[in-house]
């Protein structure tokens, strides 16, 4: 700093070097060119700044050499804040040099100095100054003289503090053990380790017995290098360590890992693939060697991933893996092992690998490009089979399609599993195949061709009837017209050969979602029916007079700016919280493991001050501010275990910390600023043998959070439901977690609590259903079910299907469970209403799983409720669906279908859980007749492929926020997956108009703003600007999408300019009305927090636009904030931005 430059200069040679134990390494950091002589005391020299916090009793040490020309004499200054828009600095030593060209070690205690305690941004600077009480600087030696071109030379500068945590009592455990040849591992502990403990030979032990010869240390201190024996390929071994001990003495815990080495590179060959549809995705492995293979070991890695099993492969002999496997087993038969991820439906690399990473084989195929055959038509699914396993196997021209046939119960599949060569295809029955499954046409089309395919057919001719299955939602006669001749006709002996039948499609004139119609073959003659999975064939009449709800813009977005605050990936932006106090905003950055905190004082150009890490208090879930006081809702490192609420100052700096309940989720503090409280969502650990309690918590702040203790903290508990398990189920809430009670099953999510502070309403996601606290006795006072949304009534429908490239929206005999994650609430008339945004979730667990593909071959349809199941798999085979209700009769089957989420937001009578009103298919609608986003419709927060997330849950409405403007209320709405904020006026709870959406994704390219969660509103008395301003928090992108918000509907009185200063102990308010209207009123509000503002006096309007002035005689000490409150005749209101002057304690400016 003050204009020195820096650089790594030699730093002494023989004996006169710094302390740096690295002695072959001499140089230090090398300043020169500090001020001319008389001028810029104590500016020039280094800075430096840490975070302090965990920290007490500081101190400085730094080696520095002084050249004989350079300043002799030198300041240490600390700051408290070098974040601050003007840091203060401190002078804390002087020190003059004895001679210079000699290293000199200099520390310095600071544990007086509290101040520098527990600080995020703590500064120290050492800056030449003038020697003494003189103006000059005087040269480091005294026989020389002082020259700007002198330099210092720093080294070993350290800042040390005693740790307010406990001392080390923790013993090392083991992060990592890897075999890295046959006869070398290592183990990577967790700390600095002993190193006397290290070389025991006798604490590590391997069964089967194999001698570890040597153990050594890394340089790192952490990490175990062992020799011993050769291990043997692909057998299972336990080593078990004990007796390592870490530095400071604690003795680690035995334990036994399990070791596997396989180094063996087999003549292992992929040789067939099926990478399409979903369900049959497999992949063939042959043993192309001479010799057994041991598979325990091998692995799949790059494009699927994935274990060997724990067994040998006989030469010729091959072994079969999908993504599926019993769904894979039941429809082409043979034993399979698991592969965790999809396979690429166009291209993909598949890769088996061996323990030590080397590369067994690995091919990558394409589909119909690079020489790769093509996909056939007219099946369900098809494979790529090699016809020689000793040609290379990367070249697509070595690949073909089998003729070889399945005929399973989703249709024709062409393919061999688990048999290679592909045998041979001989003369059978004949047998026909629709080609194609479905087809879509515009209503506007005059006919839709249906085409069957004969293959074998024989010496008389073959026929076979198509008839319409009774279950679609087009009408014949209405919406289509059936020929009078429906038979498809082959003359004898033709094969590969294709009939067509012709359907007349009828344009009428009514706005529609999608309709549909089904078709199957029956009264075969001379020909074989296709199996019934494949026996079906759907038509989807697309409408042409549907349109988009039109937008009202009573209100609009404006887009004003992003703002990253990091890099995604090692960063998010979950949750966002504004402070009006400081115009700061605060955001849970969970990856990154901090609270990132924002100069919003400028919403078109906000920069990022600093970050606060959180580790040392858990794992960050989300945050609230209020009044300059942080509450952060902190989970434990190990989540099943009670959770926290950190307080901080707007700084950062601790204040205090309670226990709350496990895994707090969201947090709030209630409307007076008395309360806090967090939704303790409690989640089951992966194995579901850790299942805690859900619970409200609720702390008591009344008397400030400096001194906030445990006996401050309530829990509202569902453990009084426990008893009434049977009567939750039959209402409707979902209890259904393995062994759980009903308080280890409630899973809190979200809280909105009432206009008087009585009341808190909480979602409990994945139990669909809403609890209702008493806040003043901290008790659940009930839980209602949401119940289920029909996707078979108009206005609900959905697009249940991510494959075929068409937005089919319609209505099918699906039931949505609404599964809200946000919710909010405003009062109508005296009544509450809740606004739930309805994303849906399910439990996915290694323990336990309830979500399923409808099409799994597991989940049975009952027969009565849907006398076609394989009409419904066919066509919604790839949504997914709950196991965990839905069998209403509890007899095996399913008498309904649910699915997760209800696409929406919803509205519901706070007092009698009743449905007012629902958005319905509003959202998919919208986004699919949107002139930019309907090009990625549904598409995910990790890619922009159309119709990603139709299969799953839609556009996914996650966050929703309420918010009054000019006597109206709007909903404001965040979508997680397609992004973006979607605003709905509320005002008439039985009648919500659409009202505008904005979004700020890139379609052009995966980019933009991404995973929408988090939403606030920002009114405008508020704001900084004075204008509201909506704020999206992008989970995935790590960014903030921030809008203004535009009235359309304005007062009549409009502020044009409001300022306020202080004159002579008085405070002057002036300001201008751009346009108003006679009766108009302006009343002067003044606050000294600026949240609570009170009524100060009423200015009449002149009933034009006018200049204004309102003096405040009697202003308090320090800040006094004031707005406008604008009345109009007609009694809307609005505010004005917010402004301040202050008064001095001694009355004087």
């Amino acid at each position: 700093i003050g204009g020195v430059t820096q650089s790594f200069a030699s730093g002494g040679s023989g004996s006169n070097i710094s302390s740096d134990p690295a002695t072959t390494d001499n140089t230090g950091l090398g300043l020169t060119g500090f001020p001319a002589q008389g001028t810029a005391n104590k500016t020039a020299g280094i800075s430096f700044t840490v975070s302090t916090i965990g920290y007490q009793d500081i101190s400085i040490s730094f080696d520095l050499r002084h050249s004989n020309t350079g300043p002799g004499d030198f300041q240490l200054q600390s700051c408290t804040n070098t974040a601050a828009a003007t840091p203060v600095w401190t002078d804390v030593a002087a020190v003059t040099t004895v001679a210079g060209d000699n290293w000199y070690p200099r520390s310095f205690d600071l544990s007086a100095a509290d101040s520098l305690e527990n600080k995020p941004n703590a500064g120290f600077r050492v800056v030449s100054k003038f020697a003494g009480s003189t103006n000059a600087y005087n040269a480091a030696t005294s026989t020389s003289a002082y020259s700007g071109g002198g330099t210092w030379r720093f080294d070993m500068l350290t800042v040390r503090g005693t740790s307010t945590f406990t001392g080390d009592v923790t013993p090392p455990v083991v992060n990592l053990v890897k075999v890295t040849s046959a006869t070398t591992s290592f183990i990577k502990f967790s700390e600095a380790l002993l190193s006397s403990s290290v070389t025991t030979l006798a604490n590590y032990a391997f069964t089967p017995a194999n001698a570890v010869t040597a153990a050594t240390l890394s340089a790192s201190g952490d990490t175990v290098f062992l020799t011993h024996g050769p291990l043997t390929n692909g057998q299972a071994y336990a080593l078990n360590i004990s007796g390592v001990k870490d530095a400071a003495g604690n003795t680690m815990t035995a334990a036994n890992f399990n070791v596997l080495h396989n180094g063996s590179v087999p003549q292992l060959v992929i040789t067939e693939i099926a990478h399409s549809p979903n369900d049959i995705e497999f992949i063939e492995v042959y043993n192309a060697g001479t010799t057994t293979v041991n598979l325990n070991g091998l692995k799949w890695t790059d494009g699927s991933t994935g274990n060997f099993p724990n067994m040998t492969l006989a030469a010729g002999a091959n072994i079969l893996f999908a993504t599926s496997t019993a769904t894979a087993a039941s429809l082409m038969g043979g034993t399979y092992y698991l592969i965790n991820n999809g396979l690429g439906s166009s291209t993909d690399q598949l890769v088996i690998r061996n323990t030590l990473d080397q590369v067994i084989d690995s091919v990558e195929y394409f589909v119909g490009t690079n020489g790769w055959p093509a996909a056939p038509t007219g099946v369900y699914g098809y494979s790529f089979e090699l016809t020689n396993a000793a040609a290379n196997n990367n070249l697509g021209s070595n690949w073909t399609v089998p003729a070889n046939t399945i005929s399973s119960a989703s249709g024709t599949i062409r393919a061999t599993p688990g048999a290679y060569p592909a045998p041979p295809v001989g003369p059978g029955t004949a047998t026909v195949s629709f080609v194609g499954t479905k087809a879509n046409v515009n209503e506007n089309g005059v006919q839709v061709s249906v085409v069957a395919n004969l293959i074998g057919g024989g010496a008389s001719a073959s026929s076979i009837d198509l008839e319409l299955i009774p279950m679609g939602t087009a009408t014949n006669g209405t919406d289509f017209t059936l020929p009078a001749l429906m038979k498809f006709n082959w003359a004898a002996n033709a094969t590969n050969v294709n009939d067509t039948i012709r359907i007349d499609i009828t344009n009428d004139a009514l706005a529609e979602n999608a309709e549909y119609f089904i078709l199957r073959m029956a009264n075969p003659v001379n020909i074989s029916t296709p199996a019934a999975g494949s026996n079906n064939f759907t038509v989807f009449i697309q409408d042409d007079d549907m349109l988009a709800p039109a937008a009202s813009q009573n209100v609009v977005l404006n887009y004003l700016t992003s703002l990253s605050n990091g890099a995604a990936g090692g960063n998010s932006a979950e949750i966002v919280a504004h402070d009006p106090l400081t115009q700061r905003l605060y955001i849970a950055n969970s990856i990154g493991a901090k609270i990132d905190i924002v100069n919003f004082s400028n919403p078109s150009a906000p920069v990022v001050i600093y970050a606060i890490p959180v580790t040392a208090y858990g794992n960050i879930n989300s945050l609230t501010v209020r009044n300059g006081i942080v509450a952060a809702a902190i989970e434990n490192a190990t989540p099943e275990l009670p959770g926290k609420v950190v307080f901080l100052d707007s700084n950062g700096v601790f204040i205090s910390q309670v226990n709350v309940g496990a895994m707090p989720d969201m947090i709030t503090f209630n409307h007076a600023g008395t309360k806090v409280l967090t939704a303790n969502e409690g989640q089951p650990n992966t194995a579901y043998t850790v299942d805690p309690e859900g619970s409200v918590s609720i702390v008591d702040i009344s008397g400030g959070v400096a001194g906030v203790t445990q006996s401050n903290v309530t829990t509202a508990s569902f453990t009084s439901y426990n008893s009434q398990v049977t009567a939750l189920r039959t209402a409707g809430v979902r209890i259904f977690g393995p062994n759980a009670t009903v308080a280890q099953d409630m899973e809190p999510e979200y809280i909105t609590i009432s206009a008087d502070d009585q009341t808190a309403w909480v979602t409990c996601q994945e139990n669909n259903a809403i609890a209702t606290i008493n806040l003043a006795t901290s008790t659940v006072t009930s839980i209602k079910p949401l119940g289920t949304k029909d996707h078979m009534l108009t206005n609900n429908a959905l697009d249940a299907n991510d494959q075929g490239g068409v937005i089919q929206i319609a209505n099918w005999p699906v039931k949505g469970l609404y599964m809200p994650d946000a919710v909010s609430s405003y009062t109508v008339a005296g009544t509450t209403y809740l606004v739930t945004a309805n994303e849906g979730d399910s439990r996915e667990y290694d323990g336990y799983a309830e979500v399923k593909r409808l099409s799994d071959a597991s989940y049975t349809l009952d027969p009565t409720a849907f006398p076609y199941p394989e009409v419904i798999k066919a066509n919604l085979g790839r949504l997914n669906i709950t196991t965990a209700s839905g069998d209403t009769d509890n007899d095996g089957d399913f008498d309904e279908i649910h699915a997760y989420g209800g696409r929406s937001i919803s509205i519901w009578n706070a007092n009698t859980g009743a449905l007012v009103w629902d958005s319905g298919d509003d959202m998919e609608v919208m986004l699919s007749k949107h002139p930019v986003f309907s090009a990625i419709f549904n598409a995910s927060n990790a890619n922009n492929t159309l119709k990603n997330r139709s299969d799953d849950k839609g556009p996914e409405p996650e966050g929703v926020t309420v918010a009054t403007i000019n006597n109206k209320v709007y909903a404001f709405i965040a979508l997680e997956r397609m992004g973006g904020c979607m605003v709905y006026d509320i005002t008439n709870p039985s009648a919500p108009v659409f009202t505008d959406y904005k979004n700020t994704r890139s379609i052009a390219s995966y980019s933009g703003d991404q995973g929408a969660e988090g939403i606030i509103y920002i009114s405008a008395a508020n704001s900084p600007t004075g204008v509201p301003i909506v704020i999206l928090a992008n989970e995935v992108s790590s960014t903030l999408s921030i809008f203004g918000v535009q009235d359309n509907t304005p007062l009549g009185t409009q502020v044009s300019n409001i300022e306020a200063v202080n004159v002579n102990n008085q405070n002057k308010i002036i300001w201008n009305s751009a346009t108003e209207k006679a009766g108009d009123v302006h009343e002067v509000e003044r606050s000294l927090d600026g949240i609570s503002f009170s009524k100060l006096a009423m200015v009449k309007g002149n009933g034009i636009a006018s200049a204004y002035t309102y003096w405040d005689k009697q202003p308090k000490t320090g800040w006094n904030y004031y707005r406008l409150k604008l009345i109009r005749t007609d009694n809307e209101i609005s505010y004005s931005k917010v402004v301040k002057a202050f008064q001095d304690s001694d009355q004087s400016f």
